[in-house]
């Protein structure tokens, strides 16, 4: 279970707590995956008797709650992914959009993979371009190995004279 904690002292700003368990007044242990706020008795993994365990609901009668902080994330680098949740369009920049680390004095920013500017556009013309020029080569061979058979052809045939 991941909480947001909104009421964070300055430096654990936007990251997030995650509860990892945890033990209710008596001391039965949160068991995850279970949805109960309250006791239940499970089979657990290769086990004959059933044990007592507390769901995975937070609840008033616990006594304790383990949890783990979770630093704060960036946002995505691919380019296509951070145009869904904005709704942007694929001509928009989207380097506006990348969520930067604010540092004491570096402002970083994520490198967005995929996108679409002029210089790779330029560079994917070039090369389509060379792959164009590189294509009649075998053409014209074919068609001067063509001639050259043909005329050997003509050379053997013998005129049969009667």
């Amino acid at each position: 279970m991941l909480i947001v904690y909104f009421n964070t002292p300055q430096e654990f700003k936007g990251y997030a707590f995650k509860i990892i368990g945890g033990c209710d007044k008596q001391g039965f242990p949160m068991k995850q995956g279970v949805l109960t706020p309250g006791r239940v008795r499970l089979l657990l993994h290769r086990e004959r008797r059933r044990k007592s365990v507390r769901g995975f609901i937070v609840s008033p009668d616990l006594s304790v709650l383990n949890s783990v902080i979770k630093p704060r994330l960036r946002g995505p680098k691919r380019a296509s992914k951070i145009l869904k949740p904005f709704n942007l369009s694929k001509e928009d920049d989207v380097r506006k959009y990348v969520t930067p680390t604010e540092g004491k004095k570096v402002n970083k920013a994520p490198k967005i993979q995929r996108l679409v500017t002029p210089l790779t556009l330029q560079r994917k013309r070039a090369r389509i371009a060379d792959k164009k020029k590189r294509l009649p080569r075998p053409r014209q061979r074919k068609d001067q190995r063509q001639r050259r058979s043909e005329s050997l052809a003509k050379a053997r045939v013998v005129p049969i004279i009667l």
